[in-house]
């Protein structure tokens, strides 16, 4: 193959893809692409799907983290039926909507990302409510990680 380089071992390699604050990241960043949050009412994942964190099936969140939790599969199933009905609310021309509806659910249907979200990220978020600190929580963050 002429032309083309492979890294060298010794390389540095990149932060993997599918770790569970990348996928965090990645969904907070299409969500500010299309909806910057207010510093008194900051969106979240659990928002923009028009879920609850703080009632159950979600709360309290070790009651939804591991498949032998008492509300592990309510709370996949309630993102699953809010990503449809979000889903099927907006038509062709909001491709973009759906898009981060989708990477919302992504997230929040992750095992493990759901579970950073809920214990690391999301209490931060709210604490940063009413502040205007939702941006720099998550950039610290992302940057982090």
């Amino acid at each position: 193959m002429a032309g083309v380089l492979f890294p060298s071992i010794s390389t540095p390699q990149s932060k993997p893809l599918l770790s569970a604050a990348n996928i965090i990241c990645r969904s907070h960043d299409m969500l500010a692409q299309l909806q910057p949050s207010a510093p008194d009412e900051p969106t979240n994942l659990f928002s923009i799907l028009r879920l609850d964190p703080s009632i159950p099936p979600f709360d309290p969140a070790d009651d939804c983290a591991y498949p032998y939790s008492p509300n592990y599969k309510a709370a996949k199933q309630a993102v699953r039926d809010a990503r449809a009905t979000m889903s099927d609310s907006h038509d062709g021309d909001m491709r973009e909507w759906r898009d981060v509806f989708s990477m919302a659910a992504f997230t929040l249907l992750n095992d493990t990302s759901r579970i950073v979200y809920m214990k690391d990220v999301l209490p931060n978020l709210n604490r940063a409510k009413g502040k205007g600190g939702m941006d720099k929580v998550l950039r610290e963050f992302c940057q982090k990680t």
